[in-house]
């Protein structure tokens, strides 16, 4: 018999089933309906968080940073340390904002609702535009890892490849021109392949 930890057995599974956060539920709700949803970071006081935000890069990529349990000591420390990060990091009227929340209580939970509205709707047209530099990005990658292996593949073997370079060593080419030589191969070579696919 498998054991399976009390709060992961009763947690809910759907936003149905959440009891007493309505205005949490209702925000995620119109945030997916909309398309707009915000990257929120969850910490906790005495977790050594503060370090680990510079470190895993997410000061750099959210949109809003709650502290949880602001009823704890360190609490308050650790929400100015994460503003004065975020000053570091973003203009004023660019900054992520950050909120203190004690789920136990309620206390800051609206507050934090309103919050991740108002950054998912005033940031939409930025999400798509990060959206799209990304994409943008990851195909620009694919293109070069593309013309890289193809490149390889028209330098030959270990032979051929020490007889270019000892081309070069020689003087009778440079690199530049015998990466567009090893480059137009390439080219050429991906072109009768489609030619007979």
């Amino acid at each position: 018999m498998s054991y399976t930890v009390i709060a992961r057995r009763w947690r809910p599974k759907t936003l149905d089933e959440v009891v007493g956060q309505r205005h949490v539920t209702q925000t995620l709700r119109n945030a997916m309906a909309s398309g707009r949803i915000a990257q929120a970071f969850v910490f906790a006081p005495g977790a050594g968080d503060s370090v680990q935000l510079l470190k895993a890069g997410l000061m750099e990529v959210g949109d809003v940073f709650v502290v949880n349990k602001c009823d704890r000591p360190g609490a308050d420390k650790l929400l100015s340390e994460i503003r004065g990060m975020l000053g570091m990091f973003y203009a004023k009227e660019r900054r992520p904002d950050a909120y203190a929340v004690a789920a136990v209580d309620g206390r800051g939970v609206a507050e934090l609702a309103e919050g991740i509205e108002k950054r998912a709707a005033a940031f939409a047209d930025d999400l798509e535009q990060r959206r799209s530099r990304l994409l943008r990005e990851e195909v620009r990658a694919a293109i070069l890892e593309s013309a890289r292996d193809q490149v390889v593949a028209a330098m030959g073997a270990n032979g051929q490849v020490e007889e270019k370079v000892a081309r070069v060593l020689a003087g009778q080419t440079t690199a530049r021109d015998l990466a567009g030589e090893l480059i137009r191969k390439a080219g050429q070579k991906a072109g009768q392949g489609k030619e007979t696919s």
